[in-house]
């Protein structure tokens, strides 16, 4: 394709942009590079980096002044033979190719990376070609193949799309088809959304629109996957500077936020001469330098686009009521000018029937879109992921992306019945994933708690079966979490009450969900001190579940209603009793391993109940019986933090059992060993808290651990470090009071023995 003399500079060109890969605009390394170059080649730089620099064009086009660096295919890839070049940019060449088997006539689009990026950029085609091969959307061109050419070169097969860039076509079609045409670029980016990919450079270049009017969206081989399976995907002068966002332009990966930025603009693009003040406020409101006020997601767009098509006021503009009123005149007008007799009213209604058939339509489409796509994000995407190891932050991003979706759902003014309740049913999983404590949640307990209280919302006043049963699920839940994460025993107890009024009311509940409902009432008798009722609560849960169930979630609730019996009988001082219920617990964890070797929380929960029976065999027992246990459930528990690293929840049960196994051999009589590893326990919690200040939970970790620390040592005489231990565990639970989380528990178990080992052992080191 060139002569010697060409071949020899642009070999030496490719050397060099190699070398300048990482930083093209670092002038000194590019000035230390070309000291010694010829001319030819010294231009040749200047050129190709000076036009990258000015690129308002795709990667796969260059700019106008600036010549492709030219590079010969192989003849073919697999079935498809090469036969022109399209477009050439800064990772690579697109060559329309053709089908050759003979089969059938095909023409394609084949994306090859340029020779001197292989090693940068491969990594970047084969993320695209995994984003593309998971998508079907008739407004995104289609994967057809991938791999690499026989000279190792990465490529992908694509379908060829016959037409003309957006901003070219919206040049010729009046504003109503532009905007019909930019929703179909809205459903394309939304849907890639919904499947955790952000596209990183939208533009019109990007978007052809083919001989039929289609939309079709090109080019992802700058999408960073929301999961960060391509976060090396592109070299940072591929970024298009005038549809960029500024946190693209700095260098952040692309997400949502960057793209709704893009749409903004793309957007006046589509207003075009057609000044609207309205449609204009929505792309200068979608183009916010300040992420927080732009739209929060496509749909969030989407939804303003389309009250604007309604006359109905948008969202990117004040409220005033001058405003609301002009808007409902432009709705109105047609029944605000018809006279008051008998068909001009008759006239309206049938107009007004039209209209809100249509809008019935219009926003059945749109609820269809966000429950699919919700309920894939939540109920097979999220439990697919768990499966699978180092992806606990990944199942974030997934219930982040949810929440748009589910809020919308929750928000929505519809009277169909099965709006809400596909809502809650979403927001309540959305919930348990977020921050249900005691597993692998996403530690956040204040979005679980507004996504309870959204869900207790919807339903407090339907009273047909499906939601009252929904809305029972939703109290215990929202105990649950008022008990074991927020330690707000009064909200637990009016929840309980309200389940308890639809447990009357409601005969069709299974006994499952009736077990847990006593269940959650032992748990709320016990924290209050009221162990008799809470073994009595405990006893009718383990009767209403059936000995023959051997689903995971049977076992694990039997394990919990032999747990709590066993801790109100432990707290009564019948401890032979207490640890006979504890084995008793044990057994159907073991089963629940052995039936599901893979299922992480039943090994969490197995971990937990060794741990629970070692502190009652600790001093009622065999306290080598109760090191042993803790061997066993620190395996356990390290096994799970194998699985994902940044399970919180597993690293504070670490913590837990460390601080156990420091009482055992204290017991044991190895005091130095056993102090020491008591005090590492304690400064884990002390951590975990000051990370998190406002989190009840954490500081009532950090202060029963210390406590137990203070105990131990004044047991032994070692007074000047427990009196220190005792006052600041006493003042952390002021800490707790003062916050309005303080337990009838803590004060006769915790406070009042501190208090009392302070006046009795700390007089002559008070100060």
């Amino acid at each position: 394709m060139t002569d010697g003399k060409g071949s020899a500079v642009e070999r030496r060109v490719l050397a060099l942009l190699d070398q300048l890969a990482a930083d093209p605009d670092d002038q000194a390394l590019r000035a230390r590079l070309l000291a010694s170059e010829e001319p030819a080649v010294v231009e040749r730089i200047r050129r190709i980096i000076d036009g990258r620099s000015r690129s308002d064009s795709m990667p796969t086009e260059w700019p106008d002044d600036v010549d492709p660096v030219p590079t010969d295919p192989p003849e073919r890839f697999g079935v498809f033979r090469f036969i022109a070049p399209i477009g050439a940019g800064g990772m690579g060449e697109v060559w329309r190719g053709e089908r050759s088997d003979g089969l059938f006539e095909q023409t394609v689009a084949i994306k090859l990376i340029q020779p001197h990026l292989r090693v940068r950029a491969g990594e970047a085609f084969s993320a695209e070609r995994r984003i593309l091969a998971r998508f079907d959307h008739p407004n995104v061109a289609r994967l057809i193949d991938g791999g690499n050419t026989d000279d190792g070169r990465a490529c992908l097969v694509m379908e060829f799309v016959d037409g003309e860039p957006f901003d070219t076509w919206c040049e010729a079609v009046p504003l109503a088809e532009r905007l019909a045409l930019f929703h179909q670029i809205l459903s394309a980016v939304g849907y890639a959304h919904g499947r955790l990919v952000a596209h990183g450079d939208l533009k019109p270049s990007n978007i052809l629109v083919d001989r039929d009017g289609r939309a079709r969206l090109l080019d992802f081989g700058i999408a960073r996957l929301l999961t960060d399976e391509a976060s090396a995907v592109l070299m940072s002068g591929a970024v298009t500077s005038s549809y960029a966002s500024p946190a693209r332009l700095s260098g952040a990966p692309p997400s949502i936020a960057d793209d709704v930025f893009a749409l903004g603009r793309l957007l006046n693009v589509a207003i075009g001469p057609d000044k609207d003040r309205e449609l204009a406020a929505i792309a200068d409101k979608a183009t916010a330098v300040d992420e927080a006020l732009r739209y929060a997601s496509v749909p969030d767009l989407a939804a303003d686009i389309d009250r604007w098509s309604r006359r109905e006021a948008v969202v990117a503009l004040p409220r005033s009521y001058p405003y609301i009123a002009r808007k409902f005149i432009q709705r109105r007008w047609k029944a605000l000018c018809v006279s008051a007799t008998l068909m001009g009213v008759l006239g309206y209604a049938g107009w007004s029937y039209q209209s809100t058939q249509r809008e019935r339509i219009e926003a059945a489409a749109r609820f269809d879109d966000a429950r699919g796509t919700a309920r894939y994000l939540l109920f097979s995407l999220y439990d697919e992921l768990a499966a699978h190891p180092h992806t606990l932050r990944l199942r974030q991003q997934v219930a982040q992306v949810a929440q748009h979706y589910l809020d919308r759902l929750a928000q929505s003014r519809s009277d169909v019945p099965e709006v809400g309740l596909e809502a809650a049913r979403g927001l309540l999983r959305l919930a348990d994933v977020e921050g249900s404590p005691g597993m692998a949640s996403l530690g956040d307990g204040k979005a679980s708690r507004r996504n309870i209280d959204t869900v207790i919302a919807l339903l407090a006043k339907r009273t047909d079966p499906a939601a009252r049963m929904l809305l029972f699920e939703a109290r215990l839940d929202s105990a649950f979490l008022a008990q074991n994460g927020e330690s707000d025993e009064k909200r637990a107890a009016r929840d309980l009450a309200a389940a308890k009024t639809i447990l009357a009311d409601d005969p069709g509940l299974s006994d499952y969900q009736r077990s847990r409902y006593y269940l959650a009432q032992s748990s709320v008798d016990r924290w209050a001190t009221r162990n008799e009722l809470s073994i009595a609560e405990a006893d009718k849960a383990i009767a209403l579940l059936r000995q023959t169930d051997e689903d995971f979630d049977t076992l694990k609730l039997r394990s919990k209603a032999f747990e709590r019996k066993a801790d109100a009988l432990y707290y009564l001082h019948r401890h032979p009793e207490a640890i006979s219920s504890y084995r008793a617990a044990l057994t159907p964890l073991e089963r629940a391993v052995a039936r599901y070797p893979a299922n992480m929380e039943a090994r969490r929960r197995l971990a937990h109940i060794r741990w629970n029976l070692a502190t009652a065999l600790m001093d009622y027992g065999d306290p080598h019986e109760a090191l042993a246990l803790l061997d066993s459930a620190e395996t356990e528990i390290r096994s799970v933090l194998a699985f994902d690293p940044d399970d919180d929840d597993a690293q504070r049960r670490l913590a837990m059992f460390e601080q156990s196994r420091g009482e055992t051999l204290v017991i044991l009589g190895q005091l130095d060993q056993g102090f020491a590893a008591m005090q590492n326990s304690v400064e884990s919690y002390r951590q975990a808290w000051q990370r998190d200040p406002a989190n009840i939970r954490s500081l009532r970790n950090y202060a029963v651990t210390l406590g137990n620390l203070a105990d131990e040592q004044g047991s032994h005489s070692r007074y000047a470090q427990a009196c220190a231990n005792w006052r600041t565990y006493l003042h952390l639970y002021d800490l707790i009071e003062k916050a309005g989380h303080l337990a009838e528990e803590d004060r006769t178990e915790g406070i009042a023995p501190a208090v009392r080992n302070v006046r009795q052992h700390c007089s002559a080191t008070r100060k």
